[in-house]
C-alpha cells in the first residue's frame, strides 16, 4: 500500500495517486462491486468510512449512493454503529422496511427477495469489517478526530 501513500503519513492515501489507487482495486476486485455485484463501471469511486477514514472498496456510483443513504438511515435509528451489522442480519423490524425501500429505490430492474437479501447480508459483512486490521488505508482524516 505504500506506493499510493502520502510521503509525509504512510497511514494516508496521496490525492495524486487516487486514480492509480481505484485502478489497482478495481483490478484486486476484478472489476466487480463487492455489494451489489455488478460491474464496476467507467467511474468507480473510492468508498470510505467518514468515521474512521478508512478506505473499504471500490464501488459502482450508485452502489455508493446507496450506502451513504443507508449510512444514513442507520445513523438515524436508535441502532449504535456496533449494532448495525446483527439488525441486518437478523432483519431487526426497527430498520428492516426502510432498507429494503433503499434497495428497491436503489435497484429497481434487480430488485427482488433474494437480490435484497442478498445486499442485506453483504451490507452487514461490509460494516462488520475492521478495515484498519485488514492493512487498508485513510483516504481522509476522520471527522471524530
Amino acid at each position: 500500500m505504500d506506493a499510493y501513500t502520502m510521503k509525509s503519513d504512510r497511514t494516508r492515501l496521496a490525492q495524486r495517486k487516487r486514480p492509480a489507487f481505484r485502478e489497482a482495486a478495481r483490478k484486486w476486485q476484478q472489476g466487480i462491486d463487492p455489494i451489489s455485484g455488478f460491474n464496476l463501471g467507467r467511474n468507480p469511486v473510492i468508498d470510505h468510512c467518514h468515521e474512521t477514514g478508512y478506505c473499504r472498496a471500490v464501488l459502482n456510483q450508485n452502489t455508493n449512493i446507496f450506502e451513504g443513504k443507508l449510512n444514513q438511515t442507520l445513523s438515524l435509528s436508535e441502532l449504535q454503529r456496533h449494532e448495525w451489522t446483527a439488525a441486518l442480519f437478523n432483519r431487526d423490524a426497527r430498520i428492516i422496511d426502510e432498507v429494503t425501500t433503499l434497495i428497491y429505490e436503489s435497484w429497481p430492474n434487480q430488485a427482488n427477495p433474494f437480490f435484497v437479501w442478498e445486499i442485506i447480508k453483504r451490507m452487514g459483512v461490509y460494516y462488520s469489517a475492521v478495515w484498519a486490521e485488514m492493512g487498508h488505508i485513510k483516504y481522509e482524516i476522520p471527522k471524530c478526530l
